[in-house]
């Protein structure tokens, strides 16, 4: 019999792959060179700064024909994984233009790299790659708020304890509490947009650091690589390389943590003592000796995640709060800390919106919880502070004592009983009949009576995901008209390519 994994028999669902992937991590596949990651986009630089130079007359049409002829071929082999860099060539801006020169001789590969320096074409490289990725994780994190939205619309009436100091508190509803995430990861998407307008300039033309003689054209090359304008300064994108890396990594950590408190959250509702979340058997690991297990592995390699991606962000605003001005060989670091951190966030968002979307909600069980510890004090002292007109202070101290006898019958919610000698103790005389300290316990009525804006009474509910889902709408758009930037950017390259060629 073939084993496949340690574990499963006693699932009803396979695991899904994507997940099984998503939690052996590095144990078993590695990353790329960074450099090779770098690939596509400094063709795509390469391409742009070609096109520029022909424009410009600085070089010959025949010249930037071959060129462009070349880098075409490159990308070709690249993408049948027939380019590999050579470690000998140093980098992959080496390895590419070596071949241009191997192929066409230094009087034609020879002209690439003018009026360019290494510092600004690798400050390039990683603003387009660091660009890219911020859109796919706004994507992704678009999709988890949509799934965040309709969980919390399904949830809206569903009764489950809320807490405060890990012990219960007042009750609330599922989709109420699952819905505060949607808010939190929104604050993370407008961070990941501020990157894009704080970061969408184009480098490219600041050479060595200090600019140039050649008469270089950077608005046309901002337009083709899809950049809002070229970069005020040629010194300081230069200078300060490392710092959209360190930017685009404490958005991602601050949206890591907020997953992660999210994983903490569901991991402790899907055990034994509480009971009330289960998750889908695709999104579990096994025991290799322990036959019953269903681990939320999912959710606790999330939260490992979010750990590393902390350290990662240490690590760049480690590397990056010295540099002198002009470039530093030390922001070559930057580097390979972002591509790791990128690399351990990438899956996190889908995988995340795959548990939810798939884990289902004992209702029988979060009920029986919300008629334990007392969990609706708080909603009959409110009640008979706004219907007896009894100052809030007192009325507390009255259900503190009322919780205390009641206690001491064994009871989870405050009794007639209990409530009348507390009365008695405090010479109160408040006409509280059994059926009014029941109904006003009640996890059922109670919520709905909590309509403060934010709160969890159901149709309040509703109306602040009607809010939320419009800035997600929003974001959508916004998101789809960087998209079209970029894509007419690629499609005007293409058009200036295919004049040359035609010439």
């Amino acid at each position: 019999m073939a084993v496949e994994r340690l574990w499963g028999s006693r699932f009803q669902e396979k695991p899904d792959e994507e997940f099984i992937k998503f939690i052996s991590g590095r144990d078993i596949r590695g990353l790329p060179p960074c450099d090779e990651v770098l690939i596509p986009f400094d063709l795509w630089g390469n391409r742009v700064h070609t096109i520029m130079l022909w424009q410009q007359g600085i070089i010959p049409a025949e010249d930037a024909q071959l060129l462009i002829k070349g880098l075409y071929e490159i990308n070709q082999l690249f993408e049948q994984g027939k380019f590999p860099l050579n470690p000998d060539k140093e980098d992959v801006h080496t390895n590419i233009e070596s071949f241009l020169v191997e192929k066409y001789g230094i009087n034609v590969g020879g002209k690439l790299h003018t009026a360019r320096s290494r510092n600004d074409q690798v400050t390039l490289d990683m603003v387009l790659f660091l660009r890219e990725k911020n859109l796919e994780f706004l994507h992704q994190i678009l999709s988890l708020e949509e799934t965040i939205l309709e969980l919390a619309k399904t949830h809206c009436e569903t009764i489950i304890p809320g807490y405060t100091h890990h012990q219960h508190a007042m009750v609330t509803t599922f989709g109420h509490l699952i819905f505060s995430y949607g808010e939190a990861f929104l604050r993370d998407l407008y961070r990941l947009q501020n990157w894009h307008s704080l970061f969408n300039l184009n480098p490219l033309g600041g050479a060595a650091s200090y600019g140039t003689s050649f008469p270089i054209n950077r608005e046309l090359t901002s337009q083709l690589l899809g950049f809002d304008q070229p970069s005020l300064s040629s010194l300081d994108l230069i200078t300060h390389r490392g710092e959209a890396e360190t930017e685009l990594a404490y958005a991602l950590s601050m949206f890591m943590n907020h997953l992660s408190g999210l994983a903490q959250t569901l991991i402790l509702f899907t055990t034994t003592e509480f009971g009330f979340v289960i998750l889908s058997d695709r999104y579990c690991g096994g025991s290799s000796i322990m036959p019953q297990k269903r681990n939320p592995s999912a959710l606790e390699v999330i939260k490992a995640k979010a750990a590393v991606v902390q350290g990662y962000l240490s690590g760049l605003f480690s590397l990056s709060r010295g540099f002198f001005v002009g470039y530093n060989r030390d922001s070559q670091w930057t580097k390979y800390v972002i591509m790791d951190l990128i690399s351990e966030c990438q899956q996190s968002p889908t995988i995340m919106a795959a548990v939810l979307n798939t884990l289902t909600i004992d209702k029988n069980r979060a009920s029986e919880l919300c008629q334990r510890g007392f969990i609706t004090a708080t909603d009959l002292m409110e009640a008979i502070t706004y219907d007896f007109s009894l100052p809030l202070r007192e009325a507390k101290i009255l259900i503190e004592k009322a919780v205390k006898y009641s206690e001491s019958q064994n009871q989870q919610t405050v009794s007639w009983e209990g409530i009348n000698l507390a009365l008695k103790e405090m010479n109160l005389n408040l006409k509280l009949s059994p059926e009014y300290v029941a109904e006003n316990q009640d996890p059922k009525k109670v919520i709905y009576r909590r309509k403060s804006n934010g709160g969890p009474a159901p149709n309040t509910l509703l109306e602040s995901i009607d809010k939320l889902n419009y800035h997600i709408e929003k974001g959508k758009n916004w998101l789809k008209n960087k998209k079209q930037q970029l894509y007419s950017a690629r499609r005007n390259l293409e058009e200036m390519e295919k004049k040359l060629l035609a010439d």
